[in-house]
């Protein structure tokens, strides 16, 4: 039953993704919608060229037969049905092998161009009968479902009819007859309504495109703004599902960080001033976080919230969010000395890091927000709120995962409100053996190649009778 089922569903994409190969069907939206009407015409000549191009193969030379028959002094008429075969292939060839963005385009005027004005020819060469007067009309009619700009189409229109009635005039054909009036009259019937038609449908045409165009930027608008909402992978499940399902992270690591009297300094500065100093440290805080992979969860106030190895689990989260720590306390000492040298107010930060499980996904309905839930997170709160001022307070769970690495000093076991006694430590900085040129804050090469072992999956132990670090798959 299960096999069965699934053959419809095989046959319909063998037969999609053969449409795809001669670019009749797009198998995806497109990500870069044509910007003008002309691209817009262009791509949908792209799509519909292979079509009418083996249809206008071979369609006209099932009529050399009867042309022979009822004029076999009309050699001109043969003549003009295989030449349409060779503009065909021309085209296809042309759009087959050609780079040149606007071929199909091309090919296709140069296909409908040749119809109508051959057409016209054999129309007028053999007076006008009502079997041929019935397929010109016909082929000012298929003129308008193609893709042209409507200055091509009413330019092909009008070279056609003149060169009808150039040919009837030319051969002296007897008009006045009601025989031929009859026909002429269905003749400028069909090229009214040409008309008309190309007008109307180009007109939908552009209407359509542009709808498109303000659908196509208001998705971009959502995008964007889903995109600075949320994860980039969150936001492709939420567009894809319509949900996020939470998730479980057995190892993340958290990192507050909050101003010391902030409510004093406030009081001091108007809020446009206000603003724009958080505005400053903020929008630095979202550089350092996007530089160490961290995922910026939100600000609470003067608070600030991030956390590593979230959406996209990693083994260095620990080391990401102690290195972005460390990045951040030096931005803010630089700050303190500006500040102190102009004898402006001043903040200090405090910064708290846990590390452990966590749960993440989005809440909400109608306003989405990306967050974390769980112990890890209260307890990085406790690190934040149980530090000092211009120190980075870590647990030593966190300290475990990143010890071989930066120096730290053991704090004994601190209070934390409704945690009890909770070991901390204070992050001093790189170790010599693993720090930079730039005052200890950027780590050298040693570190990185470790770092990258480490980022592939291997772990880290520490030989003390030898005094390095030893990697272990």
């Amino acid at each position: 039953m299960r096999k069965a089922a699934r053959l419809p569903s095989r046959l319909k994409a063998g037969a999609l993704h053969l449409l795809s190969l001669f670019r009749l069907y797009e198998p995806a939206v497109l990500i870069d919608y044509p910007r003008t009407y002309r691209e817009e015409l262009q791509r949908q000549m792209n799509r519909i060229l292979p079509a009418i191009g083996f249809w206008g193969s071979f369609q006209w030379l099932l009529f050399i037969k009867n042309d022979v028959v009822l004029h076999a002094d009309a050699l001109i008429l043969p003549a003009l049905r295989v030449g349409l075969t060779a503009v065909c292939a021309a085209a296809l060839i042309y759009f087959f092998f050609s780079r040149n963005p606007q071929r199909g385009y091309f090919g296709g005027l140069a296909i409908m161009a040749y119809v109508d004005i051959a057409t016209a020819v054999i129309t007028g060469r053999v007076d006008a009968e009502p079997v041929y007067m019935s397929g010109y009309s016909l082929a000012l009619v298929l003129i308008v479902l193609v893709p042209l700009e409507i200055r091509h189409v009413f330019a092909i229109l009008t070279a056609s009819l003149a060169t009808f009635f150039g040919i009837i005039l030319l051969r002296g054909v007897e008009l006045s007859t009601a025989y031929y009036q009859y026909n002429l009259l269905n003749l400028m019937s069909a090229g009214v309504a040409a008309y008309l038609m190309s007008y109307l449908i180009s007109a939908i045409r552009r209407r359509s495109w542009e709808k498109s165009i303000i659908i196509a930027q208001e998705r971009e608008k959502s995008d964007l703004l889903l995109k600075n909402t949320l994860p980039e992978a969150i936001a492709q499940e939420l567009k894809a599902d319509g949900r996020v399902a939470p998730k479980l992270y057995d190892e993340a690591t958290v990192l507050f960080t909050d101003f010391i009297g902030f409510t004093q300094i406030a009081e001091q500065l108007s809020p446009a001033q206000l603003i724009d100093e958080l505005d400053k440290c903020f929008s630095y805080f979202d550089q350092v976080a996007k530089r160490y992979k961290l995922e910026k969860l939100k600000t609470i106030g003067d608070s600030y919230l991030c956390a590593g190895g979230i959406p996209l689990a990693n083994k260095t989260n620990a080391i990401d969010c102690v290195l972005a720590a460390l990045e951040i306390r030096a931005f803010m000492q630089q700050m303190k000395e500006i500040k102190a040298a102009q004898n402006l107010p001043y903040w200090e930060l405090r910064i708290g890091i846990h590390t452990g499980p966590l749960v993440a996904g989005v809440i909400g309905e109608s306003k989405f927000a990306y967050d974390v839930w769980g112990d890890t997170v209260n307890t990085a709160s406790r690190m934040e709120s149980a530090g000092r001022a211009g120190e980075i307070n870590i647990s030593s769970r966190t300290y475990e995962q990143i010890k071989y690495f930066f120096d730290c000093e053991y704090r004994g076991a601190q209070s934390a409100k409704n945690k009890g006694e909770l070991a901390m430590y204070f992050v001093k900085g790189l170790k010599n053996r693993f720090a930079g040129e730039s005052g200890g804050l950027a780590p050298n090469d040693s570190f990185h190649a470790i770092y990258g072992e480490l980022a592939r999956g291997k772990r880290v132990a520490f030989r003390r009778d030898l005094g390095y670090l030893a990697l272990s798959a």
